[in-house]
């Protein structure tokens, strides 16, 4: 499932060219043991009520499994009409607290709703004392910043939270009451157009302190767009980046390049939407392959036991037999490892090449 329009307009089919890249490299190898692969794609038009709509049609279709969805709204909608229909929820880049909550949810991307956890925890060691977070109108949001404002207090800092309204046209007035709390850091987990306009106003405004958010919530287009303007930007991601040289990575690169037709036409999906929906095609593959039935009914039943899994792209060891962090608040959150990038003239490049554990910072009760 992939959104035709979700923040600000955006269309995001890069989710759907990395699963049919992934199920077109299964199929010319004879599939899953023989039986071929098919993605069908649903358009959930950025809107709860069509994610729903989408589920239901995932059980006409016959489909076994959603995957790699990136829903901003939609997951309350969806998820229990699944979990009606018996049908998993497989790595999708978690955005609504449904997806680290629903029983059939099987998520190896925490995305930008835990980024935000993870940033508290490396506000303090980025050496932040004073912080402003802009929030996304998403759901969930007040209650995450109320968990991040006990952090940090915990850790010693200051933690202010701004409201951003959807689709703001301008953020002058809200860069200038950030400000006007004199912070030495930023943060913002939200859509890729207000983030750009936010580096660019706090620049111009004369900002020098440390800006931080998540690569899901400036992918590198955006980024690039920016250039020297968003030198020295700091950038949480559970994906490694596409241009790494890892196994995983590069098998990804390989199959989106064959399956668009060329590098060109690839470089638009060389993403961590595209990384999500091709690591969970893989996924399934590694859960069903040799088991005789290829059913949502055994998704559902061998997911739990897969206790030490390489998907690509992603921590080399999700584990889905036990939840990361204790966490009786976010119960189905199976990785919480992020690496950590840094802006250089228009693209990332790895802070020290290192997976950070942050179940830390993650609530354990509510």
């Amino acid at each position: 499932m992939t959104p035709a329009a979700s923040f600000g307009g955006l269309s995001f089919p890069e989710a759907a060219v990395g699963a049919k890249a992934a199920a077109a490299a299964l199929n010319a190898k004879g599939g899953i043991d023989g039986h071929p692969v098919q993605i069908d794609v649903c358009d959930n038009q950025g809107s709860p009520n069509q994610s729903a709509v989408c589920g239901r049609k995932a059980k006409s279709n016959g489909d076994i499994a959603v995957v790699g969805s990136w829903d901003v709204f939609g997951a309350p909608e969806i998820l229990p009409v699944l979990q009606a229909e018996g049908i998993p929820y497989v790595g999708s880049v978690a955005l609504n607290t449904a997806e680290v909550t629903n029983p059939d949810s099987f998520s190896f991307d925490a995305g930008a709703l835990l980024s935000e956890y993870a940033n508290s925890g490396l506000f303090p060691q980025e050496g932040c004392k004073n912080v402003v977070k802009l929030l996304p109108n998403a759901p969930g949001e007040q209650q995450i910043l109320a968990e991040s404002q006990s952090i940090a207090a915990a850790d010693g800092y200051r933690l202010h939270g701004i409201q951003v309204p959807t689709n703001a046209v301008s953020v002058s007035a809200l860069v200038s009451t950030a400000l006007s709390m004199h912070p030495d850091c930023i943060s913002y987990e939200g859509d890729a157009q207000d983030n750009v306009k936010f580096i660019v106003a706090l620049r111009q405004a004369g900002f020098t302190g440390k800006y931080i958010t998540s690569l899901g919530s400036l992918q590198p287009p955006f980024l690039k767009s920016l250039g020297k303007l968003a030198n020295g930007l700091i950038v949480l991601s559970t994906a490694l980046l596409p241009s790494s040289g890892d196994p995983g990575v590069t098998a990804f690169r390989s199959q989106i390049t064959a399956y668009t037709g060329s590098p060109t036409a690839a470089a638009a999906d060389l993403n961590e939407f595209a990384q999500a929906a091709w690591s969970s095609v893989r996924l399934v593959d590694q859960v069903l392959a040799g088991t005789g039935s290829y059913t949502s009914s055994e998704l559902l039943k061998k997911l739990p036991t897969m206790c030490d899994v390489n998907v690509g792209n992603f921590y080399p060891h999700v584990d889905f037999c036990k939840p990361t962090g204790h966490s009786t608040l976010y119960p189905r959150v199976f990785d919480d490892h992020w690496r950590l990038y840094v802006a250089q003239n228009g693209v990332y490049v790895s802070a020290d090449n290192q997976w950070r554990d942050f179940a830390s910072t993650i609530p354990t009760a509510s």
